[in-house]
């Protein structure tokens, strides 16, 4: 009975050490921009995958405390969605942010925040129905 508990212990361990493999390599790192002041930064990543998440294959701005331990992944999505042309982002003060994507429709935004960690998020989208 011990041992098939070792064994069930060992694969499941084994089950999410792969997981964790896997999910690190679906995020890739675009860029990262920090608060004038410093607290804060904003990371701009792409996700590589069509697993559950807000915008499978699309782009992220996470914006985290520069206390964090994991940079973006454990900041607050504050943009999510599918941009035809690059994303791009810039802080204008210490508490407000412009992220700015290209769309096709309104459903290319999958998520937004307006507000987060005290900063004020504005999303501008430029609608551009052509090919």
């Amino acid at each position: 009975m011990k041992k098939a508990l070792i064994i069930i212990a060992l694969l499941m361990a084994t089950l999410c050490g792969l997981f964790l493999l896997i999910e690190h390599d679906s995020w890739g790192l675009i860029s990262s921009k920090k608060s004038p002041d410093q607290s804060y930064i904003l990371h701009h990543y792409k996700y590589y995958s069509d697993s559950n998440r807000h915008a499978p294959y699309g782009d992220y701005v996470f914006l985290t405390s520069k206390h964090s331990r994991q940079p973006g992944k454990k900041g607050h999505v504050v943009f999510a969605g599918y941009c035809r042309n690059s994303l791009t982002y810039s802080w204008q003060t210490d508490t407000n942010v412009n992220v700015i994507c290209e769309i096709q429709n309104a459903k290319d935004i999958r998520t937004y925040s307006s507000r987060a960690f005290g900063v004020n998020i504005n999303i501008q989208t430029i609608i551009n129905k052509g090919s």
